[in-house]
């Protein structure tokens, strides 16, 4: 009977979940009526039916049983597949947390791979880049499709480590739910604030995974308060870990349905299900049951008239379950689930809350929709360049559908590409489709153009009429760019903080090189290049020591380039602190034609501003608008005269930033170039920033380090040598350990790691939260001018 129900599962992968015992002849006659009708397509395998009668298999199984890998038609699948049951789901966690072991056991009891991956081993199906593997960290994002119960889960595995943030950010952006994953004895760290902080930017419903429970320094209480304390949420715990008197993790209660679930083997495939009372529940689990309840019936007025009708014993699980996924949905609660995935515990409630209680992409359908009346609308988010296929670009369809051997429109780039096949990820095994329809995320191969952030839609003259719409309308709510198209919100690249000279080993290989590091830069926008205007060598800029040590490991392996780094520095910003005001002229001689133009530039301190995003025009009383005295064009030359500025500023040639300017006159004769236009801007920005008292901005970064307590004395001493402020500082007693929390300038964080490691005997760690711009002191200014310069402040 088993057997039999196994091939049933096999057979039908996707549309049965094999919760009933089942003859095989039953089976077979139920999917020939279903093929009859056209539902779906069988193709059944002579050699695995008969690899399945040969198969031992364990006589109770009530719930999962291991079966072999086994592809079916995934175009057959997904036409039959209702929107409503698509969810698209990020993992997040701070490195080592557990995100790609969770995601490794969530594929292996959904039946997608035989035996799980682990992540020490480099056998896992998410981390497939060897760099991964080597270092057992995840450097790319990884999408892999699960069928759990009727409802198809596109994961998203993002990394984990703070030098990969666009990795989150583009992944993040795609997905319509987020599971936040904890270390059980850890609680909220460092890199999980900074992608949660993220996933607030985006509004993104979201839950919480408490992972590793099994662990002896384990603390439940510890991780709920973590959460209340750091992520600012209430958290609403819904299922509670169970413990046999070794205090070994066996099980879970659902304070939802009110069941007790038991895994009595180590693989995790079974778990037996009971149902409980309020009697059965001991005070911690009775007393988060009513704050559950509680919870719900404070944000649900129509749970709160259920609640107050029906006693507690009679109450139904189905109205506590619609309650609880409208306030997921909305917000307003972070339901919080217990397991240890390596132990193979908690994994199949999790799956069923994912589907439960996240959305799915009809839920979160964002208003630029409204302009395209159903049509192709898609995000291209992530580009990988394959070596036979070319770049293939990852993009998530927020409306309409896709089919290959077609045409569509980017309507950031104002061109039309070829769809000419459709692949569905999995890792890094790319499954090919027919068709691709809204809420599913898909790869495109040999799109030329389209870079990360782009909006695609099917033609040329749907963009046209949605402008139409978008204009009429006067939608200030929506994302606007020049051409004043509705476009999806785009991606925000984090502007990198490091920098080195790169240099082949032979001249020869110097266009290789370049052709290389345009592909890596395409794939990932926090890198870039540029060639230094004095030595003429190539400059690679990225977001840290590791994320260096990434690229120069792929231009080796992926390109055959063994190249040369330069010492790593640091990218300093400039800003001003004071108001100026300055005037400009300058002339155009043609022949005996005098043609001149002038600007007049007023720039002040907008801290917070960050990079330069837009230029004010003066509006004096009465006097009509500078903008509406010239063409557009003229408008465009003065705009890009003050960005050319503010990408080079007066004291190391540095980007600047956390300023405001406003053009306050401006006079062009008939005929003067454009190019004259934006050089005299230029000239009289710098010109004002430079007497407007400009500073260095320096990158620092918060460190968060557990040490034992005995090398406290020596940790502190080093960091204060490093310029460091220290901002907490805290003693856990019963292990132990320090723990200190301090701002650190970035240039004095090279090599920390090996410092540390030396300092605490190999016993100390610690981990950065994100990337913030400070000022500098004249004294250090005088510094860095004098070694980057040779000239003072």
């Amino acid at each position: 009977m088993v057997a039999n129900r196994d091939q049933m599962y096999i057979i039908t992968n996707r549309y049965f979940q094999a919760e009933t015992h089942v003859s095989f002849p039953f089976v077979v006659n139920i999917s020939c009526l279903f093929s009859a009708f056209g539902m779906i397509k069988i193709t059944l395998s002579t050699v695995v039916l008969r690899r399945l009668m040969h198969t031992k298999l364990p006589v109770s199984v009530h719930h999962k049983v291991k079966r072999p890998k086994v592809y079916l038609d995934n175009d057959a699948c997904d036409r039959n597949l209702d929107i409503s049951k698509i969810r698209n789901i990020g993992l997040v966690a701070h490195i080592d947390a557990g995100k790609t072991t969770t995601t490794e056991r969530m594929l292996y009891m959904s039946g997608n791979i035989s035996e799980p991956g682990l992540v020490d081993a480099g056998t896992t199906t998410t981390d497939y880049m060897v760099q991964e593997r080597e270092r057992g960290i995840t450097i790319a994002s990884a999408i892999v499709s699960i069928y759990w119960a009727f409802y198809r889960l596109n994961l998203i595995d993002t990394p984990g480590h703070v030098d990969f943030t666009l990795e989150v950010e583009r992944s993040l952006r795609v997905v319509d739910g987020a599971l936040v994953i904890l270390d059980g004895s850890e609680g909220v760290e460092a890199q999980t604030l900074t992608v949660w902080h993220q996933a607030e930017k985006f509004q993104i419903p979201s839950m919480v995974y408490i992972n590793k429970l099994d662990k002896s320094n384990a603390n439940l209480q510890f991780c709920l308060d973590s959460i209340r304390k750091l992520m600012k949420v209430e958290p609403l715990l819904i299922n509670t870990p169970v413990f046999d008197l070794s205090g070994h993790l066996t099980g879970v209660t659902d304070l939802v349905r009110m069941m007790h679930y038991y895994w009595p083997e180590e693989n995790g495939l079974r778990y037996d299900e009971k149902a409980c009372c309020l009697e059965e529940l001991n005070s911690f689990e009775l007393k988060h049951r009513e704050n559950l309840l509680s919870k719900l019936a404070d944000l649900d007025d129509h749970f709160a008239e259920i609640l107050l009708s029906d006693k507690e014993p009679s109450l139904n699980s189905a109205d506590v379950e619609r309650s609880l996924r409208q306030a997921t949905i909305r917000r307003r609660v972070i339901p919080v689930l217990c397991g240890s995935s390596f132990r193979n515990r908690g994994i199949q409630p999790l799956l069923n809350a994912i589907c439960q209680y996240l959305p799915s992409p009809l839920d979160c359908i964002p208003a630029v929709l409204q302009f395209y009346n159903g049509r192709l609308c898609c995000l291209a988010f992530k580009i990988v360049h394959d070596h036979y296929l070319g770049p293939l670009t990852y993009i998530r369809l927020y409306g309409g559908s896709l089919s290959k051997n077609s045409k569509v429109f980017n309507i950031n780039r104002n061109c039309i590409e070829s769809v000419t096949k459709i692949f569905i990820p999995h890792g890094d095994v790319m499954h090919e489709a027919e068709f691709a329809s809204q809420g599913q995320i898909v790869v495109l191969p040999g799109l030329k153009s389209t870079i990360i952030g782009d909006t695609i839609v099917d033609s040329h003259h749907t963009a046209e009429h949605a402008k139409k719409l978008f204009e009429a309308q006067n939608v200030d709510s929506l994302e606007r760019r020049d051409n004043q198209h509705p476009i999806l919100a785009g991606i925000d690249v984090p502007e990198p903080v490091f920098y080195c000279t790169v240099e082949p080993s032979a001249v020869s290989e110097q266009n290789k090189l370049d052709l290389a590091l345009t592909k890596l830069a395409r794939e990932d926008p926090s890198i870039r290049t540029r060639i230094d205007s004095d030595s003429q060598q190539t400059i690679l800029e990225a977001m840290g020591e590791l994320h260096v040590e990434i690229i120069k490991d792929r231009l080796k392996r992926d390109y055959g380039l063994d190249v040369f780094l330069g010492p790593l520095q640091v990218n300093y910003r400039e800003t001003v602190t004071v108001p100026m005001t300055c005037a400009k002229r300058i002339h155009d001689f043609v022949g005996s034609t005098d043609r001149s133009v002038a600007v007049e530039l007023k720039v002040e301190p907008a801290p917070g501003a960050g990079p330069l995003k837009k230029v004010r025009w003066s509006h004096e009383q009465g006097k009509k608008a500078l903008e509406d005295c010239y063409p557009q064009f003229i408008l465009n030359s003065v705009i890009d005269g003050c960005f050319n500025a503010c990408s080079h500023g007066p004291l190391l040639n540095s980007l600047v930033v956390d300023v405001d300017i406003v053009v306050q006159k401006l006079e062009v004769d008939r005929g003067v170039p454009v190019a004259a236009i934006a050089a005299c801007t230029s000239q009289c920005l710098l010109e004002a920033m430079a007497g407007a008292n400009s500073i260095l901005l320096e990158p620092v970064s918060e460190l968060k380090i557990s040490i034992p307590a005995n090398f406290g004395h020596d940790v502190l001493r080093d960091l204060n040598h490093r310029r460091a402020k220290v901002l907490d500082l805290n003693l856990d007693v019963e292990n132990d350990v320090k723990c200190i929390h301090a701002k650190v300038p970035l240039q004095e964080l090279q090599g920390y790691a090996t410092c540390l490691r030396t300092l605490t005997s190999g016993m100390g760690q610690f981990h950065m939260i994100g990337v913030a711009y400070e000022p500098m002191t004249r004294d250090q200014s005088d510094i860095v001018l004098r070694r980057l310069t040779g000239m003072d402040l």
